[in-house]
């Protein structure tokens, strides 16, 4: 680990022209503003991961490799076709890993559970301890703290915020991912980066935004109660939301938070099966789970208690059957 701590650092203060790509949640925004905050004009492209889960477009490929050096946080790189990366790239990321970038040449892979599976530090406290030690970015550890509450993360930094409302900051940054998407992800990205203390943000327009997604999520825990499927030999519910807003995360946390034994999987059908699931106890090993279930047709994995899957639409059939295989202890 010494060897990799170094290679960062000097990775860090060598770059010029870089890109900067992040997983679009709250870690993933909190994660890329502390970096843009550190790395300043050296920035040269930002962008969230463009497509589902954890994936990015051939556009933003293409974009990447404009760019002698990249930088990718709270983004499992290691699951990507790496070949196609011309860059020289620095990957900060806590994802289950699939392989240790570190040994191909033009990679640095920070993550400690490459040493240590049951470790869990979202990027964003990855990050801000790597650069915490290169430069005097003390008045944003608020920032820091967001990023790892919204990943459920367990080891905060001191600061003076309360934690409630560091968790509503997270929360407003989910709000605009739910209700615009992409655009949204951007939106929260722009106003943290410019934001010096939480005031700030919730002086923003990110505030309208919540309300309204909040009142979408209040709708579909109603639903909810009238509409899951409830598998006991497995304590687990399989829920489809129909609201037009992407609320599935959210809304597979709050139902976990209430029954934290229990596993949920939420989901939503259209182009793509896109599927949230969570059991806060991590009971089901929902990363591995997903990640077996959805081979040779999709991709699913993420945490022991938070995973996420992404099927295309011919296949979503075939991922249903194997996921009521399995629920229903078959």
């Amino acid at each position: 680990m010494k060897k990799i701590e170094k290679k960062t650092k000097e990775f860090l203060l060598s770059l010029d022209r870089c890109s900067l790509v992040y997983h679009g949640d709250a870690d993933g925004v909190c994660s890329a503003v502390l970096m843009a905050k550190f790395l300043g004009e050296r920035v040269k492209m930002v962008s969230p991961n463009d497509s589902y889960g954890i994936q990015i477009t051939e556009q933003l490929m293409e974009e990447i490799n404009n760019y002698p050096y990249g930088i990718f946080v709270d983004l499992a790189a290691d699951q990507w076709d790496v070949g196609r990366i011309k860059s020289r790239v620095l990957v900060i990321d806590h994802h289950t890993p699939k392989q240790d970038l570190n040994k191909m040449e033009k990679f640095i892979h920070v993550n400690p559970r490459l040493k240590d599976p049951e470790k869990y530090l979202p990027a964003s406290y990855l990050v801000y301890e790597i650069i915490s030690k290169l430069k005097e970015i003390g008045e944003y550890v608020w920032i820091a703290n967001v990023g790892i509450i919204g990943d459920r993360g367990k080891k905060l930094f001191k600061c003076k915020e309360n934690g409630e409302d560091l968790k509503f900051l997270s929360d407003v940054i989910e709000a605009s991912k739910g209700v615009y998407g992409y655009r949204g992800i951007v939106n929260a990205y722009r106003v943290f980066l410019e934001a010096q203390r939480p005031q700030d943000v919730l002086d923003s327009k990110l505030i309208k935004v919540y309300q309204k997604f909040q009142k979408a999520i209040d709708e579909t825990m109603i639903d909810f109660k009238y509409h899951s499927e409830y598998f006991p030999d497995t304590n687990s519910y399989l829920y489809k939301v129909y609201n037009k807003y992407k609320i599935a995360s959210v809304v597979s946390t709050k139902l976990s938070e209430e029954k934290p034994d229990a596993a949920f999987f939420v989901y939503t059908r259209d182009k793509v099966l896109s599927m949230s699931a969570r059991c806060q106890t991590a009971r089901i090993n929902l990363a591995e789970l997903f990640s077996r279930i959805s081979e040779g047709i999709g991709s699913g994995g993420g945490h022991p208690a938070a995973a996420a899957a992404n099927i295309p639409k011919e296949n979503a059939d075939k991922f249903m059957e194997r996921l009521r295989n399995y629920l229903e202890g078959i």
